[in-house]
């Protein structure tokens, strides 16, 4: 090892000399630093730096400098030579002089210093100086750069989060790159599922429908992914009282607020349904199923049955007072038209929310049909064998009136509220 030191000293030693002949016949001046401040390799030369991750997270350099034959090292104070360091070529930032060590070898002439505390990813500089007969002698600025940090983790904060649709409606979320000085922090958001919750780049949520739904942060550098769990209510219903025989609904079942459209039903069917045909409706003329011809306050009220005993489908006299004694104007809810219905200083507002044909959504903004719990009456309430109830048709050419529809079809229900 010694005889291996010795032969690298002494290549070494003539490059040193080498450069310290070029030095003699041309004025070579630092470019990175005044005209005062001139370098000669005639005392010192800069050497090489290792980079080693010792501390997991954040990474130190040895730095090596070499003084050439002309220094007489037992006459050199310790603080008379090391190195200057900094961020970028020009060493402008913050120098720091490192204490050195003389190291074993050939007439102990090297020297090394630490430095620690180093980013990844960095590109650091560094130059071997000496003070001689009172001038500061420089060697060649040298660079080195740490490796890359990748992540190994990344937590999202809060890890859970509820929302109310139609109140709290959003909210921020935090992503956490683990470790906090990984060299790359960029990271990408998505959600499980768009209807329930949305995901902006920056992280903030925001509600869009009752449900369940799942954020995901993944960092762009290894694909690591942390994620959280939303939940999305409903806005609480609540009774307007109009000043009629019941008390109207706030909103519709399975509606987030006002202007949401809610949930679509089949007549007598008390869950919501996503294919609204008449195959397999169970409720027509002279079919073995009987056909209720009043729903209000039964087992197959939809509103009593998803939003308990307090609430029912209004009937058709319920609905003609809506009808007959409130002020109807047109009017539009985050972006739904509909109608404002008023009367005593309180007001609800109709969406004109479409229906539901086969599995399709229809005419939402231009039409709207709400079941009541009465059944149609008359030769055209049981059409085709189909039973015919009653609803209100709204519409937004301005038309309001209760008419009789196919009961498989799929409408929204508006609660009343005895």
């Amino acid at each position: 090892m010694k005889n291996a030191f010795r032969a690298v000293f002494q290549m070494t030693l003539m490059a040193v000399l080498l450069l310290a002949t070029l030095a003699a016949m041309t004025s070579c001046k630092d470019k990175f630093k005044t005209d005062a401040d001139v370098y000669s390799n005639k005392y010192v030369v800069t050497l090489s730096a290792d980079g080693i991750d010792s501390f997991g997270n954040y990474y130190y350099a040895t730095l090596h400098g070499l003084f050439t034959e002309a220094v007489e090292m037992d006459e050199l104070p310790g603080e008379d030579f090391g190195f200057e360091f900094g961020e970028d070529r020009n060493l402008s930032g913050e120098v720091k002089v490192i204490e050195s060590e003389y190291a074993e070898g050939e007439g102990g002439r090297g020297f090394r210093a630490m430095v620690d505390d180093l980013l990844p990813s960095t590109t650091y500089y560094f130059r071997a100086f000496v003070k001689v007969n009172g001038n500061i002698e420089r060697g060649a600025i040298v660079s080195f750069a740490t490796d890359v940090l990748h992540p190994k983790s990344v937590d999202i904060y809060p890890s859970s989060v509820t929302l109310t649709f139609g109140e709290t409606e959003t909210a921020e979320l935090t992503a956490t790159v683990n470790p906090p000085n990984a060299s790359n922090q960029e990271v990408d958001w998505r959600t499980s599922n768009d209807k329930v919750v949305m995901v902006n780049p920056d992280g903030v949520i925001t509600a869009m429908g009752k449900g369940n739904a799942k954020i995901y942060v993944t960092t762009r550098d290894g694909g690591k992914t942390g994620q959280c769990e939303v939940e999305v209510k409903a806005k609480p219903h609540a009774a307007v009282d109009l000043g009629l025989s019941v008390k109207w609904a706030d909103i519709n079942i399975g509606a987030a607020h006002e202007g949401d459209t809610g949930s679509y039903y089949q007549w007598g069917y008390t869950y919501q349904t996503t294919n609204a045909s008449e195959t397999g409706y169970k409720y027509y003329y002279n079919s073995s199923t009987s056909t209720p011809d009043y729903l209000y306050g039964s087992s197959q009220d939809a509103a009593w049955k998803e939003w308990g005993s307090d609430w029912r489908m209004p009937t058709s006299d319920q609905l003609n007072e809506l009808l007959n004694q409130c002020t109807w104007t047109l009017d539009k809810v985050r972006g739904c038209d509909g109608f404002r219905v008023s009367r005593n200083g309180k007001s609800i507002f109709l969406p004109f929310a479409g229906c539901l044909i086969d599995k399709t959504v229809y005419s939402v903004g231009v039409r709207g049909y709400y079941w009541t719990a009465t059944r149609g009456q008359g030769p055209d309430a049981n059409y085709y064998h189909y039973v015919k109830p009653r609803c209100l048709k709204i519409s937004s050419d301005g038309n309001k009136d209760e008419t009789i529809e196919y009961g498989y079809n799929g409408y929204t229900i508006r609660p009343v509220m005895p």
